[in-house]
């Protein structure tokens, strides 16, 4: 990007900058244009040479799937500001 383009894009999009602003505007948009095409070159796609490697080797580490038992219904009900019958009873938000 040069400096005429930027002076040009800060027009459209009707932005004011001096020329100190365009000065320290320019120099970040280089260095970001930059990192991006440092990120465009580097090859991150899996092929032959790639080798993935992880921090741990546990896999899919699952818990017993045990059996608890439930809050009675009672109690689930107890505290609710308005219930009817088994259920909680909310107020409308859909017409």
């Amino acid at each position: 990007m040069t400096k005429e383009e930027l002076i040009n894009i800060s027009k459209i999009i009707q932005i004011k900058i001096n020329d100190n602003e365009s000065n320290v505007l320019f120099n970040q948009l280089n260095g970001i244009t930059d990192y991006v095409s440092k990120i465009d070159n580097y090859d991150y796609m899996f092929n032959s040479e790639t080798e993935l490697q992880f921090m741990i080797n546990d896999v899919n580490r699952l818990r017993d799937d045990v059996s608890n038992t439930s809050i009675a219904l009672s109690e689930t009900l107890k505290n609710a500001p308005k219930k009817n019958e088994n259920f909680f009873k909310v107020p409308k938000v859909i017409e």
